[in-house]
């Protein structure tokens, strides 16, 4: 799967596409995995409808996808299991850090999953930049 010259956006297209084809399964059984309808499915393999953060977890976790990768490197698909491993782990304890903290909140103050899965990232992009010395991206 070439992904080079291809917007981000065509990226998780087509890494959309490989996972659901790499998975096995009918559109219908995975719609059904991931709490969608088999037309959200189809929307977002034409190009009608985006990818949301959610349904991109969703599909990491439910059919045990590796990530996208949308810098000019290799994609994660290609990368060795133990980098994927870790980042997972990482990820599932930075989540599990964040979601403990909102679950001791008044259901009023609490974030969106939304919020809660761009907090993750966030800690896992500054875990990023420290690993790397800097974080000068």
């Amino acid at each position: 799967m070439n992904l080079s010259n291809e917007s981000p956006e065509e990226k998780i297209r087509a890494w959309f596409r490989h996972a659901l084809e790499s998975s096995g399964k009918k559109d219908k059984e995975i719609a059904e995995e991931l709490n969608v309808t088999p037309a959200t499915i189809s929307k977002i393999k034409t190009g009608n409808q985006h990818v949301s953060a959610y349904l991109l977890l969703a599909v990491h976790e439910k059919l045990n996808t590796p990530l996208p990768r949308l810098s000019k490197q290799e994609p994660v698909i290609s990368q060795d299991r133990e980098k994927q491993q870790n980042f997972t782990q990482l990820f599932d304890l930075a989540y599990d850090q964040i979601h403990e903290q909102e679950r001791r909140k008044p259901e009023t103050e609490r974030m969106s999953q939304y919020s809660m899965l761009s907090a993750v990232f966030h800690v896992l992009k500054s875990l990023k930049e420290n690993s790397e010395g800097g974080g000068d991206e």
